[in-house]
């Protein structure tokens, strides 16, 4: 965890600000592409969010492309 105030440890590729959905996909992309990133939040996680208690079959396949079909949602 990086502290406010404090120098820097390492540098970064990308630096995605959100780790929503959308955030966390690009974050996920990147680094696949090889690039190192950091991924910011201002919210700890797991987080409780009425929207992320229903996801559509195009979701689930999103996320499985990203993460592995291995995992079951």
């Amino acid at each position: 965890m990086i502290r406010l105030g404090q120098p820097p440890i390492e540098t970064w590729d990308v630096v995605v600000v959100g780790a929503g959905p959308a955030g966390s996909a690009a974050a996920i992309s990147l680094a696949r592409l090889g690039q190192s990133v950091l991924l910011l939040d201002s919210k700890k996680f797991p987080r409780h969010k009425i929207c992320g208690g229903c996801m559509n079959q195009v979701s689930i396949t999103l996320l499985q492309s990203l993460i592995g079909s291995d995992h079951r949602f």
